[in-house]
């Protein structure tokens, strides 16, 4: 049994550190000999648009394939890009009937009513009082808008 205590110890000394690697033997360990970083960071007073490719300006394939993996496996970009993708398809109609509307999008539903404060007298106001939210619309907006002129 002692023999055993003092092979434990033995191994769970082993295994600390006597104390973290500093900021410095990180870095020395990471980067290669030849790295200098600056002691501090500018940026180019001109300032400028970000232009599209500018990764590309890199000339390191590693790179680009490595912001292309992150990119494609981005769980917080994708559920963005659905929320953008809904709110494209998404339109507030006025002036239609919910059943007129319903056979122009998938789907329709009467989110407000037109309360006509100012009592204003047109077609939306006496005939189409309801304000609906309608999202995917069944063909190409230019084939609509061809047909459909007084819609929005």
């Amino acid at each position: 049994m002692r023999r055993a205590v003092v092979l434990a110890v033995a191994v769970l000394a082993g295994c600390a550190l006597k104390a973290p690697p500093t900021h410095t033997d990180v870095v020395e360990q990471a980067l290669a000999t030849q790295t200098r970083i600056p002691p501090a960071w500018r940026a180019d007073p001109r300032g400028g648009d970000v232009m599209n490719g500018w990764l590309k300006s890199f000339d390191d394939p590693t790179l680009e394939a490595l912001v292309a993996e992150a990119i494609a496996n981005n769980l917080d970009l994708r559920a963005a890009a659905a929320k953008v993708a809904i709110a494209q398809q998404t339109v507030i109609v006025v002036g239609f009937d919910l059943d007129e509307a319903q056979g122009l999008f998938e789907s329709c539903a009467i989110a407000a009513r037109n309360s006509n404060p100012l009592n204003v007298e047109n077609e939306e106001s006496r005939d189409h009082p309801d304000i609906l939210v309608c999202r995917n619309l069944k063909m190409s907006w230019p084939k609509y808008w061809a047909t459909h002129r007084r819609f929005g």
